[in-house]
C-alpha cells in the first residue's frame, strides 16, 4: 500500500525529472542549432574562397580542376557534418529521454504497485 509520503516524493522525483529532461532537451537542441550554424558559416566562408581563387586562373584547365576538387570537398564535408549532426542529435534524444526512463523503472519499484 502506497502512503501519503511515498507518493509525494515520487511526485517530486518525476517533477525533478521532468524539469531535467527539458533542460537536457534545450541544450540538445542548442548544441545541434549551434552546430550546424557553424557549418553552415564554415561552407559559405570556402564557398567564397573557392570562388575568388577561381578568378585567379588562367587556364580553363586549371578551372575545371579547381572545381572538381571544391566539389570533392563539398562532398566530404557534407558527410562529415552529416555524421556530426547524426551524433548530436542522437546525444540529445537520449540525455531527454534518460530521466524519464528512470522515472518510468521506478514505478515498477514502487510498494503495492498492481502486478
Amino acid at each position: 500500500m502506497l502512503n501519503t509520503e511515498t507518493i509525494n516524493v515520487f511526485a517530486k522525483d518525476t517533477s525533478d525529472a521532468i524539469v531535467a529532461s527539458a533542460q537536457a532537451a534545450a541544450s540538445g537542441v542548442y548544441d545541434v542549432s549551434k552546430a550546424y550554424f557553424e557549418m553552415s558559416k564554415a561552407s559559405v566562408d570556402r564557398t567564397v574562397a573557392a570562388v575568388h581563387s577561381l578568378g585567379t586562373l588562367k587556364t580553363p584547365d586549371a578551372a575545371v580542376a579547381a572545381h572538381s576538387e571544391f566539389v570533392r570537398e563539398v562532398l566530404d564535408n557534407a558527410i562529415a557534418d552529416s555524421k556530426t549532426l547524426i551524433e548530436l542529435t542522437s546525444k540529445a534524444f537520449v540525455d531527454t529521454v534518460a530521466p524519464l526512463k528512470v522515472r518510468a523503472e521506478a514505478v515498477l519499484e514502487l510498494p503495492g504497485k498492481a502486478a
